[in-house]
């Protein structure tokens, strides 16, 4: 079963409400993915980074800075990430959290898909919602932080597709390994009723 459960927060700026959604994300993961993937779907590629950066400096301040590095892999992850060229992203993963977005060279890419999904070194992986669609990796909890981007082109902020909220939700539950799984949409309030009635109510189809 997938356990799909939405935060709601009143901000209306968009800034402001990335900023508030950080810590709930962190005690997210640590209360209902201990030790298990997590993909962490962000609006733009520059909020990929950021929040990576923002899990570390939370588990720093724990006082547990591997705290996203499996027991298993603390003593290997150091020679795992060696070969990675982008210095903010080796240093990430250095503690256990990756992060995607389509200005890393393909080594770099290579190499954190395969630490997250095959090795399983990283316990977490950030990625821009614009790669749900290229992404192979699964996980066992998915959160989506905030459902709209900014369009530049426009220069307005735009829904997600729901098609993609679907394709992101289900990037959670890893076949054979998960029993159960677990998404998590963080959203502004006035969305919230919206997801609700698109992810759990029956859809209508008519005929003509």
């Amino acid at each position: 079963p997938l356990d799909i459960r939405m935060q709601s927060f009143d901000m209306s700026h968009f800034g402001s409400r990335l900023l508030a959604m950080a810590k709930p994300i962190y005690s997210a993961i640590t209360k209902h993915s201990p030790g298990e993937p997590v993909i962490v779907f962000v609006p733009s590629r520059k909020q990929a980074q950021l929040s990576a950066i923002d899990l570390l400096s939370y588990a720093n301040a724990s006082g547990n800075p591997q705290m996203f590095v499996p027991l298993t892999r603390r003593d290997l992850i150091n020679s795992q990430v060696s070969g990675i060229k982008d210095t903010s992203l080796l240093q990430a993963c250095a503690q256990g959290v990756g992060f995607l977005h389509p200005g890393l060279c393909a080594g770099d890419k290579g190499i954190v898909e395969r630490l997250f999904s095959s090795e399983g070194s990283l316990q977490v992986l950030v990625v821009p919602h614009s790669m749900c669609w290229t992404i192979q990796a699964m996980a066992h909890m998915v959160i989506v932080m905030d459902t709209v981007y900014y369009e530049g082109r426009e220069h307005r902020y735009v829904d997600y597709p729901i098609c993609d909220i679907l394709q992101m939700v289900g990037r959670s539950a890893r076949q054979i390994l998960d029993q159960s799984a677990k998404c998590l949409i963080l959203c502004h309030s006035s969305k919230r009723e919206y997801l609700r009635r698109m992810l759990h109510d029956p859809l209508a189809i008519e005929s003509h």
